[in-house]
């Protein structure tokens, strides 16, 4: 693409040097800024959510994705920036309505780096444990832990939690509006009883994307 920029910006600037196409530099100039101004608020977060929707319907401009997402009324780039404070939110209300004693001994289970990052980012403004995720570097990060008592789990089934738990507890349902729609209706679990060696879990639930 860059070369075809220079190429098609050298051919215009010939053309530009004809005394009879003269104004041709100036519309160029013209349509660029046009386009910019009316295709800045699909590139931008500068217009209110409904807003932006609403004009990029007008446009027909349909929303994207880089990673075959399914999606809903906002672009991939746009909707991921959504959702992350009220899951933080919700995994404060779940920790706190544990006892005082069992807060110390618990850890959140992110299933992937978006999810523990808004847990580690929001910690400064709600009491939230650490947060461990299986998912490229926070795996790393994660081989310190030798033991765990009670986890705080970011999605999944029932089913497969009680694969590494004795006692699994469906405690709320992450909701956000907006947010990619697979953040959506998390249902957030309450592990307990760990019944497989932590350091075999993680080596096997290792992702790396």
């Amino acid at each position: 693409m860059p070369i075809l920029f220079a190429s098609g910006g050298v051919m215009l600037e010939e053309l530009s040097f004809k005394k009879f196409l003269d104004w041709l530099k100036y519309a160029v100039v013209i349509i660029v800024i046009l386009f910019g101004i009316i295709l800045s608020p699909v590139v931008l977060p500068i217009l209110p959510t409904e807003t932006y929707i609403s004009y990029s319907k007008k446009l027909g401009i349909a929303p994207t994705t880089a990673e075959g997402l399914a999606l809903e009324e906002l672009p991939q780039f746009y909707a991921d920036m959504f959702g992350w404070e009220e899951l933080a939110v919700t995994i404060t209300k779940v920790y706190q309505s544990l006892p005082t004693e069992e807060q110390e001994n618990t850890i959140v289970f992110a299933r992937n780096y978006g999810q523990a990052g808004a847990i580690e980012y929001f910690s400064s403004k709600y009491p939230l444990p650490k947060v461990i995720s299986p998912h490229n570097n926070y795996w790393i990060w994660g081989k310190e832990v030798s033991e765990l008592k009670t986890v705080i789990v970011i999605g999944g089934t029932e089913e497969e939690h009680l694969k590494s738990c004795e006692e699994v507890e469906l405690v709320a349902i992450h909701k956000c509006k907006y947010c990619i729609p697979y953040e959506n209706n998390r249902p957030i679990f309450l592990c307990r009883k760990m019944n497989v060696d932590v350091k075999t879990l993680w080596e096997r639930i290792r992702v790396y994307i």
